[in-house]
């Protein structure tokens, strides 16, 4: 899958490989592996730089196969960049745990 975000300082992409990896036995739910590659581009024009230096993640995600849909589903991203703004540099480490559970 691929996506892309537009931010005040410039695009965010990121392309996801999805593989199947299974059965969950507890719910018969398929079992959907991911793994993101996440990219910035800074917007040459913009008063904020950012550089993604190294980022890294892996998630699941369970699909329902009776009900057609996507049950639950976990993400962790880590991501290491560089912001600049004017003549200050920032470095940041970000990490992100997303889940979503449907609720009934």
């Amino acid at each position: 899958t691929s996506q892309s975000v537009d931010l005040p300082y410039g695009k965010m992409s990121i392309v996801s490989q999805l593989t199947f990896a299974g059965i969950d036995r507890a719910t018969g739910f398929a079992v959907i592996a991911v793994t993101p590659e996440i990219k910035i581009a800074s917007g040459e024009d913009t008063a904020q730089q950012v550089t993604l230096n190294e980022s890294s993640g892996k998630g699941q995600v369970y699909f329902d196969i009776a009900n057609g849909r996507i049950a639950k589903s976990q993400l962790d991203l880590q991501m290491d960049m560089t912001v600049r703004f004017n003549e200050q540099q920032i470095d940041q480490e970000v990490t992100q745990k997303l889940t979503m559970v449907l609720s009934e």
